[in-house]
């Protein structure tokens, strides 16, 4: 249906908006995982999924290191 393919299309802007927000911060606070990230992203083969999947997860969890000295050191 029309209504399907319509949601499905705002979650795929969603999900592209969240990767280039995750990314535009991470080139900013972790660059050595931004710059690993944007290597593989457009590959393609065997196991190259589970590599983005890797890099993503590498430059999630530095910014989440990152905000959360962020708000260590502001309550100090």
């Amino acid at each position: 249906s029309s209504a399907r393919s319509a949601a499905a299309a705002t979650t795929w802007s969603a999900a592209q908006a969240h990767l280039g927000l995750v990314l535009c911060m991470a080139k900013q606070v972790c660059e050595a995982e931004a710059r690993r990230f944007e290597q593989v992203i457009d590959r393609e083969g065997v196991g190259a999924e589970a590599e983005r999947g890797k890099a993503f997860g590498a430059m999630q969890g530095c910014l989440t290191k990152y905000a959360a000295a962020q708000r260590e050191a502001a309550a100090k």
